[in-house]
């Protein structure tokens, strides 16, 4: 995955982040990125939740644990998009 920066600061504490990259020869690489935080409600109601993100590509996600099927996540605009229902409204999420 390349670098991200979840939407929607106002409501999000504690964000960390652990990256796993792989370094090749000539100009790609390839990486995990695990990002974990805090969400205190949903500000944006009925909207997805979205990871900005500058990466040529993903190729699977997770949330809190959950691999989801591509059908449930679009990568749009270098952001993406998760949908809030697959989210802990209150408590500690992980993506």
């Amino acid at each position: 995955m390349g670098s991200g920066r979840l939407s929607h600061l106002s409501n999000i504490k504690d964000i960390s982040y652990r990256i796993i990259l792989s370094l090749m020869k000539g100009n790609s690489y390839q990486g995990i990125v695990i990002t974990t935080f805090q969400l205190n409600g949903f500000p944006f109601e009925g909207k997805d939740f979205l990871v900005n993100f500058n990466g040529s590509g993903v190729k699977y996600i997770m949330v809190n644990g959950r691999e989801l099927d591509s059908r449930d996540v679009a990568y749009i605009d270098h952001y993406i998009r998760i949908p809030t229902q697959l989210l802990k409204e209150h408590g500690k999420n992980s993506i």
